[in-house]
């Protein structure tokens, strides 16, 4: 199909192309390694030539942080990244899409060159900090990337919010059965995500250092109880087992920063839904939905943590000792973030310059978002960085205000929520080095920010056409 002198692919011609290069490939050379670079190729041309397709292949992608291509930069996230912004241009030069950009990015510039200012003054180990300031800029791109929905209408937007929590599903599932083959057998599936591989499993038998997954575990169940409670999808047993499998999946996680952010999350969607929670259908709809996840959930999790610890009442012991931090890691982590304190004094204002705590080693990390940022860039970066996420949360806010449509209003305060779920769970690992952060705020951004046009008729939201 042409379009504008520019190739589209549908999905029947890709398949058929891909097959054809397989064969013509290794008739010509007699050798298949060839055969999967050519098909690859084929691949990435169809994903660049469809943008909704590219759009799911980048939030797939943002999940898949425990991968690494060949190097700890050239991960599969950060290349579906990049071919996300030459899908944005073929899209915008060739079909007539807007190119959306905000004041976040502007702001994020800023802070990029601030960063870069003060670790080439202060930081010891430079490379390191140029390598971090690639990785959080690439990640960022996730948002701008993920801000070009509001090219579509929102039905569009919601069917990408629900491909969000089939894949949130779906590293549940990959996580439990890693777990799962590692304890009966000692198999060692390894990780899409970090925090999820085999190699977490404890000889208790529950995962650690998975906030990263538990996060986003919880936040696809926040996604996923919205749209079940308010009625926004259909096969709802479908949406209740997958309710139920990310549940266990949060639980299994062993992570209090998720845990007591789910609630938190929870809480705000009461508040900005005050009037639906107060509804006695939508009460008893709640009550029942969560009494048949946590029920079943809870007898299964609790018989599987005393069986494989040898320990009775582990997971009461857990949640009894829920906001004691000297528990668990808790003492390890107070531990390291007094050492950070330490290490910056004498650079409170400035910081010491972007990932300079690489100089106690390469596995050297500050394992708590806002100390890292205020360790490598100090009172004058926090103040930029936070800018950017509070300007975020503020536009949120705002587009729940704004809008009158009733679906388009739950589903902001859910991205809301789990953007506060992000944001609290990152008290306990640097989470804003990853793209499937940005690529949250991008989507919350694009979802409020199209509530604009509903008050504004004389310019109208872009509704692009393409082959899917």
């Amino acid at each position: 199909m042409q379009f504008g002198g520019y190739l589209v692919l549908k999905r029947s011609t890709t398949l058929m192309l891909t097959l054809a290069i397989i064969v013509v490939s290794y008739a010509i050379t007699f050798n298949w390694l060839l055969a999967p670079i050519a098909a690859c190729g084929i691949v990435l041309l169809y994903l660049i030539s469809n943008f909704k397709i590219t759009l799911v292949f980048v939030l797939f992608a943002s999940t898949m942080n425990g991968l690494n291509i060949a190097s700890p930069l050239l991960k599969l996230e950060n290349a579906s990244i990049l071919l996300s912004i030459a899908a944005i241009f073929l899209f915008v030069t060739y079909k007539r899409g807007k190119m959306f950009l905000s004041s976040e990015v502007a702001c994020f510039i800023i802070f990029i060159a601030y960063s870069y200012y003060v670790s080439s003054r202060y930081s010891p180990v430079f490379d390191q900090s140029v390598h971090g300031m690639i990785q959080i800029t690439i990640a960022f791109l996730g948002l701008v990337v993920m801000l070009q929905l509001r090219n579509y209408d929102f039905q569009s937007q919601l069917s990408l919010i629900k491909v969000y929590v089939l894949i949130s599903v779906l590293q549940t599932i990959y996580g439990l059965a890693s777990f799962t083959a590692y304890r009966l057998n000692g198999s060692i599936l390894g990780g899409l995500m970090f925090g999820q591989g085999a190699e977490s499993v404890t000889l208790k038998g529950t995962f650690i250092e998975a906030n990263l997954f538990g996060a986003f575990v919880a936040v696809g169940l926040i996604l996923c109880l919205a749209l079940l409670i308010n009625k926004m999808v259909a096969h709802v047993r479908l949406w209740y087992l997958a309710s139920i499998i990310l549940f266990v999946g949060l639980v299994f996680s062993w992570t209090r920063s998720a845990w007591i952010g789910f609630a938190l999350a929870l809480a705000v969607m009461a508040v900005y839904n005050f009037r639906s929670f107060l509804n006695p259908k939508t009460v008893v709809r709640l009550a029942v939905t969560l009494t048949l996840i946590v029920v079943p959930s809870f007898l299964l999790i609790q018989n599987q943590f005393d069986h494989v610890s040898g320990e009775n009442g582990l997971f009461i012991s857990k949640l009894s000792h829920l906001f004691d931090h000297t528990s668990g890691t808790g003492g390890y982590r107070v531990q390291q973030f007094n050492s950070a304190l330490d290490d910056v004094q004498g650079h409170e204002l400035l910081g010491k310059g972007y990932y300079s705590i690489k100089v106690y080693g390469s596995t050297a990390w500050i394992s708590n978002m806002y100390l890292f940022i205020y360790h490598d860039t100090g009172i004058v970066g926090c103040i930029i960085f936070f800018l950017v996420i509070l300007s975020i949360m503020i536009k949120g806010v705002r587009g729940i205000k704004r809008t009158r449509d009733k679906q388009r209003k739950i589903m902001i305060t859910a991205l809301l929520s789990g953007a506060l779920l992000y944001l609290f769970s990152f008290n306990f690992t640097p989470g804003h080095t990853l793209s499937m952060f940005w690529i949250h705020l991008g989507l919350l951004l694009a979802v409020a920010g199209n509530s604009r046009e509903e008050e504004m008729p004389d310019k109208p939201v872009i509704r692009v056409k393409e082959e899917m």
